[in-house]
């Protein structure tokens, strides 16, 4: 029988219980919000629910996250009725999982080996270059991923439900601590992402199947790392018409840009050669571009160009030259 599995970042859940207790609220936002809750997982009717930001444990057992997840799950009337949680995280919003136990039966299975410093258990240290120095950074999880060995019926799978760290930045601070923040965060969840891959190769190179679900944290617009300067070089450089930048000036520039409401409108490129040399690639092509600029004005290019791509030491190619010029000469005048 096929099974049903959700995965549900129920924000903040520990909202709905009372301080000190594992007793539901009875306010009008709480009510509102279990409503809400009960309509879509009745709806869904899952077998499993991997949950992030779950209710959080206390170690007087005030708090249970199972206990608390179990409450929800009576309340609402879902037959994903019982819980288990993996490692307790040092602070709050847990990992959770709820099932149904006339279907699954689920276990708390922690991976990786105390021994090996690339691939050790989610709640030790994991040490791992993040910053391309040869100098390996330590680095632990807030909320160390729950493993599970889940059986349904003899088949059986391993389960990680992950919440990674966010690259958002939540607070006011001047421009040279937000860039600082943004490009810590972005190292610790590229460290917390490879942490969790070694892990799911672990897994299938002994033959067994898995399932990752939860919030990778890793969603457009939290930082302008993103998509564009991803694919830099940090000695990048741009020269075309109007514009030669480069290095720390090209990246504040595009940071500007889209900070003050720029947008890239239309992008086509069309690639005519690409030539690669040991750990260097060149590729000439033509592209069209439609531009608006944060005070609204609006430009298209049309343009050929030149790029130099060089492979980094992690693997990936950037870009470090661009030259473009257009395909058609300006008009004199």
């Amino acid at each position: 029988m096929p099974l049903r599995l959700c995965s549900y970042n129920i924000q903040d859940l520990n909202k709905i219980f009372h301080g000190d207790s594992n007793n539901l609220k009875g306010d009008n936002a709480s009510t509102e919000k279990i409503d809400a809750l009960q309509a879509v997982l009745q709806a869904i009717d899952p077998d499993l629910i991997g949950i992030v930001e779950a209710p959080n444990t206390k170690a007087d057992g005030t708090e249970s996250t199972v206990v608390r997840l179990e409450t929800f799950a009576a309340a609402i009337g879902i037959r994903a009725s019982e819980a288990m949680m993996g490692f307790v995280s040092p602070g709050s919003q847990e990992l959770g999982v709820l099932f149904d136990p006339n279907t699954v039966e689920v276990d708390h299975s922690p991976g990786g080996d105390a021994n090996d410093l690339k691939n050790p258990p989610f709640d030790e240290e994991f040490r791992f270059d993040t910053d391309d120095d040869r100098v390996k950074e330590v680095y632990e999880h807030y909320r160390p991923p729950l493993e599970a060995r889940v059986t349904s019926n003899g088949f059986e799978f391993n389960l990680m439900v992950v919440h990674l760290k966010s690259k958002g930045i939540f607070d006011v601070m001047d421009m040279a601590r937000w860039e600082l923040e943004n490009q810590r965060n972005r190292r610790k969840l590229i460290a917390e992402c490879t942490w969790v891959r070694r892990r799911v190769e672990e897994w299938l190179d002994s033959g067994r199947r898995g399932v990752v679900m939860g919030d990778m944290n890793d969603g457009p617009g939290m930082d302008y790392y993103e998509g564009w300067a991803t694919y830099w070089t940090p000695d990048a450089r741009i020269l075309e018409p109007g514009m030669d930048l480069s290095g720390s000036d090209l990246f504040d520039f595009a940071r500007d840009f889209w900070a003050d409401g720029g947008q890239v409108l239309t992008f086509e490129m069309e690639s005519s050669e690409v030539f690669v040399h040991g750990d260097a690639a060149y590729q000439i092509g033509q592209y069209d571009e439609s531009l608006q600029f944060p005070d609204g004005a609006q430009l298209e290019v049309a343009n050929f160009f030149f790029v130099r791509w060089e492979k980094q030491r992690d693997g990936m190619w950037r870009i470090s030259r661009l030259m473009a010029g257009p395909r058609e000469a300006p008009a004199e005048g």
